[in-house]
């Protein structure tokens, strides 16, 4: 679950995802008015910012082949989100 509790029970206001490209895709993200995105791209173990949306509702972002990782904030405690995303092809 988005924006619930972490393994210690407690709540956690960050969330985090790692995954890996080997082509080229397009990312479509529908996020939460609530919540900060923010998507890095790992070179060589070093974190970029490919992209980031404040209180928004889309990230749409075409990606290369490599390490990626995609972080939600939220400011305060209690609060579950939704978001969707989808790998399209182009």
């Amino acid at each position: 679950m988005l924006g619930g509790t972490n393994c210690r029970g407690d709540w956690d206001s960050v969330d985090r995802l790692k995954f890996s490209l080997n082509r080229p895709l397009k990312l479509q993200l529908n996020t939460d008015s609530r919540v900060i995105t923010e998507l890095v791209r790992f070179n060589q173990g070093i974190p970029s910012v490919v992209g980031s949306i404040q209180y928004g509702d889309r990230l749409v972002l075409d990606l290369v082949p490599g390490n990626y990782g995609l972080s939600f904030f939220v400011e305060g405690d209690l609060i579950n989100y939704h978001v969707s995303g989808t790998f399209v092809s182009f």
